[in-house]
């Protein structure tokens, strides 16, 4: 097995592994969809080149959750962009302060019409949000710290391996001060990209 199947086979097994825990339908959705995915990683995967990867690398290192070594070690071989949620939605200079990559989904690296799953960094001192979207919505916090708030919660800093949940519909917002945050997020329900709103 080359090194980049067992790179890749690895993180989507094991997030599979974590996102099962959660106990929501969504989250084991997610975890069905990265096992599906984990089958049908090529044998010699692309290594692609990206300008995050010392960003990337430098965030999880500051972690001992189980994930961040996978994800360091999976880095060449994932398809790493700034937030996908252009098109008006987010605007480029701060879709550029987030690094992100769609694991499994409708654009993802490995197709699924039915969840979204990726990974994602917010830099220091970015605000994101409010935003809301349709689709239900569960982040794990793998490295660094934010403070996370909803429309009916004040801002919270979680600890690492935190299940952050958002219901379909609700606002909510991230804040980085001093250190980036690293996570991992799935969307379930209707991920649409087409019912996103940023205020």
């Amino acid at each position: 097995m080359s090194a980049g199947k067992f790179a890749l086979q690895s993180l989507l097994n094991e997030l599979a592994d974590v996102y099962q825990t959660e106990g929501r339908a969504g989250s084991d959705a997610a975890a069905n969809a990265l096992r599906t995915a984990a089958q049908s990683v090529p044998e010699s995967p692309e290594n692609i080149p990206t300008h995050y990867a010392d960003a990337l690398t430098q965030t999880l290192q500051t972690s001992d959750h189980p994930l961040a070594a996978l994800i360091i070690t999976a880095i060449p071989y994932i398809r790493w962009g700034g937030a996908d949620l252009r098109d008006g939605r987010i605007p480029d200079a701060l879709g550029n302060q987030m690094p992100m990559c769609e694991l499994v989904g409708p654009d993802g690296m490995f197709p699924n019409t039915d969840v979204r799953v990726g990974l994602w960094m917010q830099e220091a001192n970015v605000q994101y949000g409010p935003r809301r979207h349709a689709a239900e919505e569960t982040f794990i916090q793998i490295a660094g710290s934010a403070f996370w708030s909803t429309q009916n919660s004040a801002p919270t800093q979680h600890p690492t391996g935190a299940f952050i949940h958002h219901p379909s519909n609700i606002l909510h917002t991230s804040n980085t001060t001093d250190t980036p945050v690293f996570a991992a997020w799935r969307w379930s329900g209707d991920i649409g990209f087409d019912k996103y709103s940023m205020k």
